[in-house]
């Protein structure tokens, strides 16, 4: 099974150190670092998980980037592709240290990254709230 990423409703920015992750449709948004990265690009690129296992030297345990994997689908920031098609790829030629992922939430910003500025108006010209502030 392979997984991609939850777009339109998930955006990122991989940054050297760090991806940056943004659910439009919750406001929330997260923070990767550490092997966190490479996994987090290497799912972008298609790599199965079973492969991600083999993309670090020495002993990444499989049991972590599994546990890595479930964190990010239980956040809806991944998804299983079920039998989409998917071009076989092959994994990342570079092979890298394993450090634990991190992974970071931050709901901070919510209600700033729910808000719509060019589309939803009200009647004084000022930006609506998003849909999650107004169910509260």
């Amino acid at each position: 099974m392979r997984y991609r990423i939850n777009t339109p409703k998930v955006i990122h920015q991989v940054f050297d150190s760090e991806v940056v992750i943004i659910n439009l449709e919750s406001g929330i948004y997260y923070s990767l670092r550490g092997s966190g990265v490479d996994l987090w690009q290497a799912i972008d690129a298609g790599i199965s998980p079973e492969a991600l296992t083999t993309q670090f030297n020495g002993t990444a345990a499989p049991e972590k980037i599994f546990s890595f994997l479930r964190q990010l689908e239980s956040e809806e920031l991944i998804l299983p592709m079920n039998g989409e098609s998917s071009a076989e790829t092959t994994p990342l030629p570079s092979r890298k240290p394993f450090s634990e992922p991190v992974f970071d939430k931050f709901t901070d910003m919510r209600e700033m990254l729910l808000i719509d500025p060019i589309h939803e108006l009200d009647e004084n010209g000022w930006p609506k709230r998003g849909r999650a502030h107004d169910q509260q």
